[in-house]
């Protein structure tokens, strides 16, 4: 049992996260995946549907759906790709960066409330790390996909 610790530790704090998240925005009107998608947008915004479901990294039903919604509460809009008709592009909605900005404040007293208790150190470290296992993760999950 001792070889699945890591997993379970990165799995236990990963649903922690998520469960603190979400009482956090459980008064607002998205869901943490719609802000996931929202806060994609901002940087990627004109993107198209498929990459942004590898951006998000969740599966293209998922993608659908969430796109629906947040079409619905006016977060985003799809205007034809110039290069390819047949194509759609993503964007935000003036309604989406706020709802971008209000999320990432959000995050951004999560993580100074999560990191006070670690030095300066202990938090680079910290975030070198967890840079390294996504990294990892990323060239092991393309060689399962050949």
């Amino acid at each position: 049992m001792e070889d699945y610790q890591l997993s379970k530790l990165i799995n236990t704090v990963n649903n922690k996260a998520l469960i603190h998240l979400s009482n956090l925005c459980k008064d607002k009107d998205l869901s943490i995946l719609e802000y996931r998608f929202v806060l994609s947008l901002v940087n990627n915004g004109g993107i198209r549907q498929d990459k942004l479901s590898n951006l998000v990294d969740v599966n293209k039903s998922v993608t659908t759906r969430t796109i629906t919604t947040l079409l619905e509460k006016d977060c985003i809009y799809r205007e034809d790709d110039l290069k390819d008709g047949r194509v759609k592009k993503i964007s935000l909605t003036n309604l989406g960066y706020e709802y971008a900005k209000e999320f990432e404040e959000i995050l951004f007293n999560f993580e100074n409330r999560l990191l006070e208790s670690f030095s300066e150190l202990e938090q680079e470290n910290m975030l070198y790390n967890f840079r390294r296992l996504n990294s990892i993760l990323n060239k092991m999950n393309n060689i399962s996909k050949k």
